[in-house]
């Protein structure tokens, strides 16, 4: 009965934990949309705000999009 309760609380723990490491990434594509969105409309502090934000929560640059994005961004 103790064996299968520790089955269910690492279960249960691995689940959580896999869903908040989800949720970091969809933030980040959130957060990488609205650094876009900012350039377009020529809003240079937004943009540099958001993308940093989006580096932050992807965990460095893992994107090609976000990497090519940065440049461009930071050329100008």
């Amino acid at each position: 009965m103790i064996m299968k309760k520790n089955y269910i609380l690492i279960l249960l723990f691995l689940f959580t934990f896999n869903s908040f490491s989800q949720d970091k990434k969809a933030v980040a594509e959130i957060y990488f949309k609205k650094a876009k969105k900012s350039l377009v409309e020529k809003d240079t502090l937004k943009t540099e705000k958001y993308l940093n934000k989006a580096k932050e929560f992807f965990g460095g640059i893992s994107k090609q999009e976000m990497s090519i994005f940065g440049a461009n961004f930071f050329i100008r």
